[in-house]
């Protein structure tokens, strides 16, 4: 079995939880026009997917948006509490990712001679 398989694999996974996570992403209202804020949805267009040969990855946030983990985890010190939607969308959809890995599963062992 080559290791890119499992990345491979947990690429896929990562993928069948993406959507769900962007339907469970918080948005907040609009600012004021006169705040010269950037508008709501900003997070919830930072999430992406990555993998490793370990794990598949939902990623939010980036250098210019650094409160996706304080939106997803909270930070007690600060008062704010955590909404963590990404990590629901994967517990609430496990039979989603478990068929991608199943799939991987057998299709590797079809791959293997002698069964």
């Amino acid at each position: 079995m080559d290791l890119k398989q499992l990345r491979d694999a947990n690429r896929e996974a990562a993928r069948s939880i993406l959507p769900i996570a962007i339907g469970m992403a918080p948005v907040g209202t609009p600012p004021p026009p006169h705040w010269n804020a950037p508008p709501p949805g900003r997070l919830k267009a930072s999430l992406r997917v990555a993998a490793t040969n370990r794990a598949g990855i939902v990623r939010a946030g980036r250098k210019a948006i650094p409160y996706a983990g304080v939106i997803h985890w909270g930070w007690p010190a600060r008062h704010i509490r955590p909404h963590p939607w990404i990590m629901r969308a994967a517990q609430d959809n496990e039979n989603v990712w478990m068929r991608v890995y199943m799939d991987h599963i057998d299709d590797i062992l079809d791959q293997i001679k002698g069964i």
